[in-house]
């Protein structure tokens, strides 16, 4: 079966959050890109998708020597930091992409802490050219739900990371220039009373597998992502991606 992709969809997100999205390359003009962008929107017109990502479970499991250099550079100080707060290492994978971008990730988890570190590391289209951003994730699956989530993101995208409401996570997200224990504390505060539960290395990859997909469908249904048509990803996977894998 071939692989599906989806993308974001614009058209769901506030003036506010697409203002906060341009501001860091737009300045000044940012409100009235927003504006723009959001009544052209509203009008019906569909932006051309930059990019896609496949659904939960297309993603491949590799071994960390096939990262590219790029994002083990990244990733290097804060896995360091992450073993420093007895986290340890369950997989890493390659997300399934067309388009403009890469999207690889690496899954942790603390037995002592009952806490599952998700780090992405992203590279794609900016204003500026290619991007590379590394986002973090703390989970805490929690009996009964909304799970505990707390996201670790550069200071321009805590707008957008606040746009993402589900009822199956509370999620609260920080600049990601804060010390990343002072970061895991507040997640265990978080946690105080709620039943969280235990995770170990027999029942944390199914947890994590399980988790993805719920909350992929609740933010499909919100109408967050959308579904690339054949002929979007057909042009994205034609399309000429230039020095997107000179990493």
């Amino acid at each position: 079966m071939s692989t599906r992709y989806y993308t974001e969809n614009l058209a769901k997100i506030r003036y506010k959050h697409l203002k906060q999205a341009l501001a860091p390359t737009a300045g000044p003009l940012a409100g009235l890109m927003a504006g723009g962008l959001r009544l052209a929107l509203m009008a019906g017109v569909r932006l051309p998708a930059a990019h896609g990502d496949g659904f939960p479970g297309s993603e491949r499991t590799i071994d960390p020597a096939e990262l590219p250099s790029a994002a083990v550079a990244k990733w290097a100080p804060i896995l360091e930091q992450l073993r420093d707060l007895g986290f340890e290492p369950l997989r890493t994978c390659q997300d399934q992409t067309v388009g403009a971008k890469l999207h690889y990730g690496t899954t942790l988890y603390n037995p002592t802490g009952n806490a599952v570190a998700i780090l992405e590391w992203t590279r794609m289209a900016g204003a500026g050219g290619f991007e590379e951003n590394t986002p973090l994730e703390l989970n805490a699956y929690i009996d009964g739900g909304p799970d505990i989530v707390t996201g670790v993101v550069r200071r321009q995208d805590i707008a957008m990371a606040d746009l993402v409401q589900i009822e199956s996570a509370e999620i609260v997200s920080f600049d990601n220039r804060r010390p990343l224990g002072e970061l895991y504390a507040q997640h265990r505060e978080r946690c105080a009373g709620k039943d969280v539960i235990a995770v170990g290395e027999e029942n944390v990859e199914a947890l994590v597998d399980a988790r993805a997909r719920q909350r992929f469908d609740e933010l499909l249904q919100s109408g967050l992502l959308r579904e690339l048509s054949p002929d979007e990803v057909k042009r994205l996977a034609a399309a000429d991606v230039g020095e997107l894998h000179d990493c």
